[in-house]
């Protein structure tokens, strides 16, 4: 494991905000992506698989060590990102859904 200095830290985070978060959260944006609630026809359009390969592809270049990435699918849902981090002796990781899933009626599942 790298050691850091407090400056070298911050010009690390600054750097990577700089040159990968805020350039992907801009494409994010771009993707006119909406709520099931909001757009019926959310599936067919494809927008929302267009957000989620975004975020996965920045997601898996960034994954801690040992940590995969899984998509749940379900017929007429949002599908969820579910990070399950490797379980260590020291530590046990539970799912965590970095995307939330909703229902048809634009409700979380």
């Amino acid at each position: 494991m790298t050691s850091f200095n407090e400056s070298q830290l911050q010009e690390r985070i600054s750097r990577t905000w700089d040159e990968s978060i805020v350039p992907s959260l801009v494409e994010y944006i771009k993707i006119p992506n909406k709520s099931p609630s909001f757009e019926p026809a959310w599936e067919e359009l494809g927008h929302m698989e267009q957000a989620l390969q975004l975020a996965l592809d920045w997601s898996k270049s960034n994954l801690p060590e040992k940590a995969q990435i899984q998509v749940k699918r379900s017929a007429g849902r949002t599908p969820p990102v579910v990070d399950r981090p490797s379980r260590e002796k020291e530590r046990e990781c539970t799912d965590v859904r970095a995307f939330g899933q909703t229902t048809g009626n634009g409700r979380m599942g």
